[in-house]
């Protein structure tokens, strides 16, 4: 998922149960389900209070300032967090089918020219 559609998450989109998030905002002002590994089922488990509608209680801005001071504290440099999804993203590449990953990650079309 992109930053501002992880951070603009509710819970009310959010089923557990049937595995997966609904994103009404995105980049390309279209509707999209994405799934959820166990791994983020569990975390969100974790978060699972309920007391705010949001997801995550922080914002954006003061999240992309924790993320920088962590990378720092880890001697790293030139990752963003922009990075990551790129990460997850080859990593998918390897077990899914370029059109469902297309669809998952919200690119309309997948030829980049």
């Amino acid at each position: 998922m992109r930053q501002g559609e992880i951070w603009s998450m509710k819970w009310q989109d959010v089923y557990l149960d049937k595995r997966f998030v609904r994103l009404h905002e995105t980049k390309n002002n279209t509707k999209r389900d994405v799934p959820l590994s166990t791994k983020a089922i569990g975390l969100l488990n974790l978060l699972n209070s309920r007391a705010s509608s949001k997801v995550f209680a922080s914002n954006q801005n003061s999240s992309a300032t924790i993320f920088r001071r962590c990378l720092k504290l880890a001697g790293i440099a030139g990752l963003t967090f922009h990075d990551t999804r790129h990460e997850a993203l080859t990593r998918l590449a390897r077990k899914l089918d370029v059109l469902d990953l297309a669809r998952m990650v919200g690119h309309r079309d997948p030829d980049p020219l």
